[in-house]
C-alpha cells in the first residue's frame, strides 16, 4: 500500500482572511485525490512545529 501519499495542511490566506486544515490523501496508481477537509474549532496544536524536522517533506500538492 505504498502508492498512497498524505498531505497535512494548515494554511492560512491573509487577503481572504480564510483558514484552512485538513489531509489530502493521494492515490499515486491512479492520481485521484480525496480531501479531508478539518474542524478549526477542533483543533489543537500547529504544524509548524515540523518545518525544521528533516523527516517530514515539504511539498506544493497544496497547491494545485
Amino acid at each position: 500500500m505504498n502508492h498512497f501519499k498524505y498531505v497535512l495542511y494548515d494554511v492560512y490566506y491573509a487577503v481572504t482572511d480564510k483558514h484552512e486544515v485538513g489531509i489530502k490523501v493521494i492515490d499515486l496508481k491512479n492520481a485521484t485525490t480525496t480531501v479531508i477537509i478539518g474542524i478549526l474549532k477542533i483543533q489543537t496544536g500547529s504544524l509548524s512545529n515540523f518545518r525544521e524536522n528533516e523527516l517530514v517533506k515539504e511539498g506544493e500538492e497544496l497547491f494545485d
